[in-house]
Order: C-alpha cells, then structure tokens, then sequence
C-alpha cells in the first residue's frame, strides 16, 4: 500500500512540474485597469529668443489597456499593448472650466517569466514605443495642445491561473516625453517651443486568459 501511495505521489509530483503557466508557443491576451502617477516637467521658449521657463508638478489619470504575448521561448515572450489614459484635471480657478487631458500609449513589450507554475506567475520586462497627448482647454477659443513622443516602461506583473484563465496584477514605472507639442492656435505654433517630460509609477490589476496548448515533443521510433 505504501508503494502504491509513494508510486501516486511521485506521478502527481511530475505532473506539477510539467504544468506550466508559460512556455514556448504560448499566446496570453490580457486587459488591465490602474491609475498612474507622474512627476512631470514642463518647459517652453519663446523663438529667436532666450526666454524660457520650466515648470514642474504632478499629474495622475486612470488608465485601460490592453495587450497579447507570444512566448518564443520557454520563458520568453514578445507582445503588444495599447493604453488609454484619461487625466485628474481641476477647474481653473479664475476661467471657471475644466480642461480635458488625455493621452494613449503604443508599445512593443518583452517579457521574461521568472516562476511559470502552472498555478502561480511571475512575469518581469520592459515595453517601449510611442504616445500622444491631448489637451483641450474647453476655453471659449477652443485651443488646444498636441504632443507626439516616445514611452518607455519597465514592469512587473505577479499572475494567478486557474487553468487557463488568470488575474493579475502589475507595478510600472513609466517614462513618457515630448519633444514636439503642437496646437491649433497658429500663433503658438509660430512664437512657442514647448516640451513635456515625465516619469513615474502606475499600478493597476487585471484578467489573463491563455490561449494554445503547449506542444510536445514527440520520442516516439519505428523498428524494424
């Protein structure tokens, strides 16, 4: 009986260390909501000019995204992800109106799996691409203000699966920058530099769900 018991034990044993939460040809689609904070700093110059100024606070939205992943290798995986960010603006205390700022993030991520259990993940990487910015005044002018430039941001995300279907949740630490801010007020666009720069934190949690079965290798010979 013994035996028995010890000979069970040990096919339940293997069978927890060959389940995996990722592997190679994996493909995890995910959707995650959270809020993100960042130290920004904003500066502008005036053209043919020294003038310039810089100022500097914070800025925080609630934000969407969502993304896919491909594992290439046991523990290796590439994707795609989008993120909309919305942003906390206050009422301008002399005009009376809130302005609408938003914001949306493209990027390229890779991903190393450091834990893949079949029941427990953890997932570490980097993810860079572009972003743009959106501000709109809601003044009786209407101007509003553009900007174009780079995202980057590293990541760490701890899964729990059930099966295939999985929650998260994720820690970033993000860097966005633009170089090149716009409007449609020609008059800025001829007299204004203006740059915006930030870095900061964005936590959120989400669901997971993985999709393709991994693929065994075949050990199987003809005789003759």
């Amino acid at each position: 009986m013994k035996k028995v018991i010890f000979i069970l034990f040990c096919i339940l044993y293997a069978c927890i260390l060959s389940a995996q939460s990722f592997y190679k040809g994996a493909l995890v689609a995910d959707a995650n909501v959270g809020v993100e904070i960042y130290n920004v700093k904003y500066t502008y110059k005036l053209k043919n000019s020294a003038f310039d100024t810089t100022a500097t606070g914070r800025a925080g939205n609630r934000n969407f995204s969502i993304g896919a992943e491909y594992g290439i290798l046991n523990r290796l995986g590439v994707g795609l992800r989008f993120k909309s960010n919305n942003y906390f603006v206050s009422k301008d205390e002399v005009a009376g109106i809130v302005p609408y700022v938003s914001s949306y993030d493209y990027m390229l991520s890779v991903n190393y799996h450091l834990i893949t259990h079949n029941v427990f993940n953890i997932v570490a990487g980097v993810s860079f691409g572009g972003s743009h910015l959106n501000y709109v005044s809601n003044d009786s002018n209407n101007d509003r203000l553009y900007g174009n430039g780079t995202y980057l941001d590293f990541h760490l995300s701890p899964r729990i699966y059930i099966k295939r279907f999985g929650f998260q949740f994720y820690f970033n630490v993000p860097f966005v920058s633009y170089n090149s801010m716009t409007s449609n007020n020609p008059d800025f666009n001829s007299y204004i530099i203006a740059k915006w720069k930030g870095n900061g934190t964005n936590f959120g949690t989400g669901i997971t769900f993985r999709f393709l079965d991994k693929k065994e290798k075949s050990t199987a010979s003809l005789k003759n």
